[in-house]
This record gives structure tokens, C-alpha cells and sequence, in this order.
């Protein structure tokens, strides 16, 4: 990791710098991004004054590339040692969408709760699965009036489902009983591959696939960056495959 840490100061393309004034005096930013590609490395820096360098807070990989949404923001949940927030957004069709913002500390002067933005949406897998070819079955609930005694009566009846014909999309923060707590901007996608290709980042094998999320009527584009090594072993994403993935969404402010 050191030397890729020095690749990316010594060979990064380096922004410009954004100043804030805080209670304990102003502070400048700096951020390096390392190589051209469209999954990258991505250093944050604070001027450190005395001794008139940059000093490295955080390093991540960045989804630089992806597909610009136009969301409301909820709400804004910022770590204020390292400048980051992750970003609680909905769609204005109500689609829950939360984020990690990798360039929050440029931005955070115009980040107001209840107003719209766009955002340029994409995601990082922790993993990556074909969705198998099975059925499953689901227990709805449904409830009828009696009219004999006017009352109320709820009725369970079961749906079968093709696993691999279904879309999904949904926060795993959101969602009660599991195993594992899960951070604000992981999410759980599942949905048809429209499109895929490969490119090399730093020896490694990485694969942008192109789906689409929310509605069928009114769908969401979403460009996901999977990992050859966090795929399913023997698995090669092929466009019209259904897959499903735990993704680290991230989102940042271009309007």
C-alpha cells in the first residue's frame, strides 16, 4: 500500500484546493486521484501550515465514473475528523438511495437538507453472484371482510417466483434481524446485465457492469465496479445475466 500511496501523490492528477473557515481556525483541502480510469485511488489532504504540506486523511477506491441522478437530499451524516459523510437521498419517485460521498469536503458548504442535487451514482462491489436458476416462494398477507359478522379476516396465500427473473434494490441499513450490521451506503442489488467490459487497475482484473435499478417503468441506471477476485469463482459477468451484489454505493455532486 506505501507504494501505491506515493503513486498516487507522485503520479496523480491533483485537484484544486477548497478552503472552510471552523471554530479551530481554516482549513484547505486537496485531493490526488490516480490512474485514468474510471474506478480509481483517491487521496484527501489537509494543509498542514507548519510545515506547508498536505497531510493524507483518507485513501479509497473512487467510482469517478457513473451515471447522473437527480436526488433529494434526506439527510447528511458527516464524520468530522475525516471530512466524509455518507448521504441519505431519495428519488423523486421515492426510491431510497444512500451514499458514501468521496468528494463531500469540496461540497460541503452547499449540501442543504431537503433540497435537490444531482449526483453521479455508482457503486463498488463487495461481491458478485449469478443468480441461480430456482424458485422461490413468498408468504403474503392479505385480509377480506366477512360480511356475514362485518368483520375484518387476514388471509396468508403463497407467490412462486423465477430467483433469476426479479429486480431489487434496497438499503441493508433499512432492514431488521440480520446477522450483520450494516453501514448506511451498503446496498443489495439485483437486476439484468445491460452492458459489460473489463479494464486492468493496477494488475487487477476489473469489470464496469451496467444495470438498472427501481421501477421498470421509470429505471434507474446504475454502473457497478466488481473485482475479478470478489466475483464467484468460475463466474465471467455476460450481458443478460441476472446477478446480485452487496455494493458500496457512492454518489457526488456534479450540479
Amino acid at each position: 500500500m506505501a507504494k501505491l500511496y506515493k503513486k498516487i501523490l507522485q503520479e496523480g492528477k491533483p485537484s484544486s484546493t477548497k478552503k472552510y473557515s471552523f471554530r479551530d481556525g481554516e482549513k484547505t483541502f486537496k485531493y490526488f486521484t490516480y490512474p485514468n480510469t474510471n474506478l480509481k485511488f483517491l487521496s484527501v489532504g489537509v494543509l498542514n501550515t507548519q510545515q506547508g504540506a498536505y497531510e493524507i486523511i483518507n485513501s479509497i477506491p473512487f467510482c469517478a465514473h457513473g451515471t447522473d441522478v437527480f436526488l433529494k437530499i434526506n439527510e447528511v451524516n458527516v464524520d468530522r475528523n475525516t471530512y466524509e459523510a455518507i448521504i441519505e437521498s431519495s428519488t423523486v419517485d421515492g426510491v431510497l438511495i444512500n451514499f458514501y460521498d468521496p468528494l463531500f469536503f469540496m461540497n460541503m458548504d452547499i449540501y442543504m437538507k431537503d433540497t435537490f442535487r444531482i449526483f453521479r451514482l455508482s457503486g463498488l462491489a463487495y461481491s458478485l453472484f449469478k443468480t441461480k436458476s430456482e424458485k422461490i416462494t413468498l408468504l403474503e398477507k392479505s385480509s377480506a371482510k366477512i360480511e356475514s359478522d362485518n368483520q375484518n379476516e387476514s388471509f396468508q396465500y403463497r407467490i412462486e417466483l423465477d430467483a433469476d427473473k426479479g429486480r431489487a434494490f434496497y438499503n441493508l441499513s433499512q432492514l431488521k434481524n440480520l446477522p450483520y450490521d450494516y453501514d448506511l451506503d451498503t446496498c443489495f442489488v439485483q437486476s439484468f446485465i445491460e452492458e459489460v467490459s473489463e479494464f486492468i487497475l493496477e494488475g487487477e482484473t476489473i469489470y464496469q457492469i451496467h444495470l438498472s435499478i427501481g421501477s421498470y417503468e421509470k429505471p434507474i441506471k446504475l454502473i457497478i465496479y466488481a473485482a475479478k477476485r470478489i466475483i464467484e469463482p468460475g463466474y465471467i459477468p455476460q450481458i443478460g445475466d441476472n446477478v446480485y451484489s452487496y455494493v458500496w454505493m457512492q454518489a457526488y455532486s456534479t450540479h
